[in-house]
């Protein structure tokens, strides 16, 4: 995800947010763990909870440890973000 997504995502014109990926219903999954951890400040098992009772596949293991290496690391630095406002995706314009 890039920066202009973060951007795009936290501002409040541009919701609800639709997330889509026509070739990769993982990236679909992943994304939306992300938006749960990053924006609606929620822990990593509660938006894989999420991600599981909506029946979101993984494409391949190898890329299963990753988005859940970045979804765990997502959920880690998300308290440090809480704690010293603007230094978060959801904060940088």
């Amino acid at each position: 995800m890039s920066r202009g997504s973060w951007t795009y995502w936290r501002t409040p014109k541009h919701h609800p947010v639709l997330i889509h990926c026509e070739a990769g219903s993982a990236r679909t999954g992943f994304a939306t763990a992300a938006f749960r951890i990053v924006f609606d400040g929620w822990s990593y098992e509660k938006a894989m909870e999420e991600a599981r009772d909506l029946d979101f596949p993984t494409p391949h293991k190898d890329i299963d440890r990753e988005y859940d290496k970045i979804l765990r690391e997502l959920a880690d630095r998300k308290a440090g973000w809480a704690a010293t406002p603007g230094s978060g995706p959801a904060s940088r314009p």
